[in-house]
């Protein structure tokens, strides 16, 4: 804890982590709709006076909820772009680590989906919207850093597309869709698919084929990449993921 705050403002800042925590508990069991000052105010103690003196509404208190919880998006894409590899492989590690992330915390994720529409922005005070887009921003640049590097090295040629940044939200734009139906209840074994976590992996190689970027899938040992990114970089969320099953007695 900083000791330069006064006790007031530990006080404060206390206060607000503890809303914060039982408003992503009403976030988790009831989505955004089921979120309300009333019941917030029962679980936490606090007047709906007091909470509004932290969050100007609904929308701002959610998406301050998200952007705590996005800190953990951020530093697993910060492990990604540290790979010791081509970088290719490294916009792979950024791929798992969001698979990652959602598979760890499908309701964080499906929570996200619900502060990005132009209604919900266009409610948040302007400094929580500035915050997101901050936010929003690092994670794009941090997923620019393998791109351009792909670029500079030759290892990739925008042909149908006129900048990096364009690529990136098209990278962006996949991971998102994939990840996004294997949060909801689409029986997709039921219509043939047997294995759709690992539909994800093949459409991303067939994607970054399809852009030419180098080495290509049928050049490269890419198991050899996930199973590196599974041992080296992210091995505690793969463990959380599969913890080892303890031995009966």
């Amino acid at each position: 804890m900083n000791d330069s705050l006064s006790r007031k403002q530990r006080e404060i800042r206390q206060r607000e982590g503890e809303i914060l925590n039982h408003a992503e508990k009403l976030l988790h069991d009831h989505g955004f709709h089921g979120v309300t000052m009333e019941r917030l105010a029962e679980l936490t103690a606090c007047s709906r006076g007091t909470i509004y003196q932290h969050f100007t509404n609904k929308e701002d208190l959610c998406a301050a909820v998200c952007l705590d919880n996005s800190s953990q998006l951020v530093e697993l894409f910060q492990r990604a772009v540290t790979f010791d590899g081509e970088s290719r492989e490294q916009i792979v590690a950024i791929a798992i680590a969001h698979w990652l992330f959602v598979s760890l915390n499908p309701t964080r994720f499906r929570n996200f989906q619900s502060i990005m529409s132009s209604a919900f922005r266009e409610k948040l005070p302007a400094e929580r919207e500035t915050q997101l887009f901050q936010r929003e921003e690092t994670l794009f640049k941090l997923v620019t850093r393998p791109v351009q590097k792909a670029v500079d090295d030759g290892k990739l040629v925008l042909h149908q597309f006129h900048s990096v940044a364009e690529v990136v939200m098209s990278l962006w734009a996949h991971s998102f869709g994939h990840l996004y139906l294997l949060t909801t209840h689409i029986p997709f074994q039921d219509l043939g698919v047997e294995a759709p976590k690992g539909v994800l992996f093949k459409s991303s190689h067939t994607f970054l084929d399809g852009l030419g970027w180098q080495p290509l899938a049928a050049d490269f040992d890419y198991r050899s990449t996930f199973e590196r990114l599974q041992q080296e970089l992210f091995a505690p969320e793969f463990t959380a993921l599969h913890p080892p099953q303890t031995a009966q007695r």
